[in-house]
This record gives C-alpha cells, sequence and structure tokens, in this order.
C-alpha cells in the first residue's frame, strides 16, 4: 500500500460513516450537486473536511440476495495532496477476494477489507476516473465472507458533472 492510499483511506470510511450517522449529523453535510445517478458532497465530521461523490448501483445481483445497500464513493480530501480515491461498500463482509470493478473491458483488481474495497493499485485511481467519465456504466464483482458471487451496476451518468461541481466548490 502506498502512502497515498494510506493517506486516503481515512476520508473513505469518513464518508461512509456520514452517511450511516444520525439524522444530527446530516446537518454537516452539503450536497453540492445531484446530477443523474450521482450526488457531490461536502461534509466535515471531527473537524476534519472531506469531499465525496457518491452513488448507488442500478442493478444488483443476484437479486434475492439480502444484503444492506451498497454504495460507489470517489472520495478527496482538500488539505492533503494525493488526489481522490475510489472505494465501494459492498453491504457484506467480503472474502479475501479476488474482487473487480470493469469499465468498459478494462478490469481493476479491488483490495477488500471488511464490507469495503478499495483499487488495490493507487495507480490505477487515474485511470480509473478518466474511464468514469468516458462510460456508460460499471460493474463490480465480488464474493462475499459466506461465499455468494455478486454483480453490481453503477450507472456513470452524472459522474463528470458531480465530480467537477467537486472540484470547483470543495475547498480547504
Amino acid at each position: 500500500m502506498t502512502s497515498t492510499r494510506k493517506a486516503l483511506l481515512h476520508p473513505a470510511a469518513i464518508a461512509a460513516s456520514l452517511l450511516a450517522a444520525t439524522a444530527a449529523a446530516h446537518a454537516d453535510q452539503k450536497v453540492l450537486l445531484e446530477n443523474g445517478a450521482w450526488r457531490a458532497v461536502e461534509a466535515t465530521q471531527g473537524g476534519e473536511h472531506v469531499c465525496f461523490v457518491i452513488s448507488s448501483p442500478t442493478t444488483r445481483a443476484p437479486a434475492d440476495l439480502k444484503r444492506d445497500p451498497g454504495n460507489l464513493f470517489v472520495t478527496t480530501k482538500p488539505a492533503r495532496e494525493g488526489g481522490s480515491e475510489v472505494s465501494i461498500r459492498f453491504g457484506y463482509r467480503l472474502a479475501a477476494g479476488p474482487h473487480t470493478m470493469t469499465i468498459d473491458g478494462r478490469a481493476f483488481p479491488l483490495m477488500p477489507q471488511g464490507e469495503t474495497a478499495w483499487l488495490q493499485s493507487a495507480g490505477d485511481e487515474k485511470t480509473a476516473l478518466s474511464l468514469f467519465r468516458s462510460g456508460r456504466d460499471l460493474q463490480i464483482s465480488a464474493r462475499s465472507g459466506r461465499g455468494n458471487a455478486t454483480v453490481d451496476t453503477y450507472s456513470l451518468i452524472g459522474f463528470s458533472a458531480a465530480f467537477d461541481a467537486l472540484e470547483r466548490q470543495c475547498r480547504p
């Protein structure tokens, strides 16, 4: 794991915990833009400024498998350098692997921890974000700790506008 990856893992956890927080904590969130399947959010938790775009899957297979909601995040931390980080919250505990995110035929291996996964290589972040901008949808294939194979599909429609709003409006 690179030092950049270590520095950004914390904001992804903040983004996930902000979404799961109580209604009172939502006062510390500001939706900058909602476009298509994506929402750009600026937030503060514990005095730390964090910004992210978030989407929910458009389809989840198998449809009859019981699991908590999942989300795809791209998180930035304005006070720190290091760029953006893709993370996925699955809604179930992940097996050790392998897990992949595929965009336009390009597969990216994922690194799981608990119910969340990140791109295995920090060097893939820029390539993945470029494909988020040009692609139509992405699929995430994973296996739960119970052995269930899943495929979640996310629309990329609205990603560019939401991410651009984040970059314009979310400042330290």
